[in-house]
């Protein structure tokens, strides 16, 4: 696939080796399906899959056979809707709890660089803390604060990031609510150097694959969220990072 063809969205995972936007985007997906420890027998729910890039990867990479996915995004929706349609176990939908009758039913819940826009944070682990079997795991990627404090610039910059304010926390406030919700970290994995860094990297470059990833995410985008990954790694040390949340009981 050429780089201006992917409908992929995350930040990237970038390493030396990397080659090109998709590669990185691939990357950052395999390392939460293989914190997850995702196989064939996983019954996956997929919070923020935009444009479905990540089905197909934890199907082909995974062998996932059974995935449920929900996107509140309608254009992503519809797009993923009709390159899956009539696909054997895969089943996608648009909206926020969709699946909240379907207690203890999911082995695993994957959320890929898009957890820190939610709304409503702590309502979502809530959320997941019914939907996980016994011994599910929760498996995201987020952004963390190294201090309590928001300087101003992160209270500016925030709303054009489209994240919540309230999505901003230290890993100690992050584990307290996720202990308020039945849930507890079990693993943390810092990925600043790669993903934020790498991401500040490559859209600092002069090279045709930066100008096919910009024309295709809409030209400013990806330049401001370049600039707000390093105005705000100065202001506020934000870092990034991949955890691995199991049920406390």
């Amino acid at each position: 696939m050429q780089e201006s063809q992917h409908h992929w969205g995350n930040l990237g995972f970038w390493l030396p080796t990397t080659k090109g936007y998709c590669d990185a985007a691939r990357g950052l997906a395999a390392r939460l399906g293989e914190a997850a420890r995702l196989g064939p027998e996983d019954r996956v729910l997929l919070v923020g899959f935009g444009y479905g890039e990540e089905i197909g990867f934890f199907r082909e990479n995974f062998g996932v056979k059974e995935i449920y996915g929900v996107e509140k995004d309608p254009k992503r929706v519809a797009a993923a809707q009709k390159k899956w349609q009539g696909v054997a176990g895969v089943r996608l939908y648009r909206g926020e709890g969709v699946f909240l009758q379907l207690e203890g039913f999911f082995d695993k819940i994957l959320v890929l660089d898009a957890a820190y826009h939610f709304r409503q944070k702590k309502a979502f682990f809530l959320y997941c803390q019914k939907l996980l079997k016994k011994d599910g795991l929760l498996c995201l990627n987020d952004l963390l604060l190294e201090k309590e404090s928001k300087s101003l610039s992160l209270r500016c910059l925030s709303p054009l990031m489209s994240i919540p304010l309230l999505n901003w926390q230290t890993l100690h406030s992050y584990k307290k609510d996720l202990l308020k919700a039945g849930l507890y970290l079990a693993q943390v994995e810092d990925q600043t150097k790669n993903v934020l860094e790498g991401f500040a990297g490559f859209m600092a470059q002069n090279s045709s694959q930066r100008r096919d990833f910009a024309m295709t995410h809409g030209q400013l985008k990806p330049y401001a969220t370049k600039n707000a990954i390093l105005r705000l790694r100065k202001s506020d040390g934000i870092r990034y990072a991949m955890m691995v949340i199991k049920k406390a009981f």
